[in-house]
């Protein structure tokens, strides 16, 4: 379209030769159309430009509410081991009262033990010596 204009003009300039005044009418109007291709093209750029920038805005807002989605479960998330992990405590803690209570009982059980077991010891001696004690009686009557 350019190359269409030119001609056209030159065609003109050609043809107008002697009338100095038709020429610089024609330069101008040359001079306008380059303004115009020249406005229209940074007109199509600022157009592009503008749709880039909603499509940016857009994909920020989005990201944005992504973004908070994920702030949220992970909030969630943390709450939830937290709440595990205190849990957990609790139940060590439990545990470990337990098990002490276990090995407190355990002592007293093996004390109880080892008192009936010098006891029969104790009782087994006496035992011995009252049979030897009756066997020395016997062979003495005999």
């Amino acid at each position: 379209m350019k190359k269409a204009i030119i001609l056209c003009c030159m065609v003109l300039c050609i043809g107008c030769e002697s009338d100095q005044g038709s020429t610089q009418s024609v330069m101008q109007i040359v001079q306008t159309e380059k303004l115009k291709t020249q406005i229209r093209q940074l007109e199509t750029t600022v157009e592009a430009q503008e749709a880039e920038i909603k499509q940016l805005k857009t994909k920020n807002i989005n990201q944005e509410a992504l973004h908070l989605e994920q702030t949220t479960e992970l909030k969630s998330q943390i709450s939830q081991l937290q709440a595990t992990v205190e849990a957990q405590k609790i139940e060590t803690e439990r545990l470990k009262t337990e098990n002490k209570n276990q090995e407190a009982l355990h002592l007293e059980q093996t004390a109880k033990l080892d008192a009936q077991i010098r006891q029969l010891q104790a009782t087994i001696e006496e035992q011995k010596i009252e049979i030897e004690q009756t066997k020395k009686i016997d062979t003495e009557e005999k």
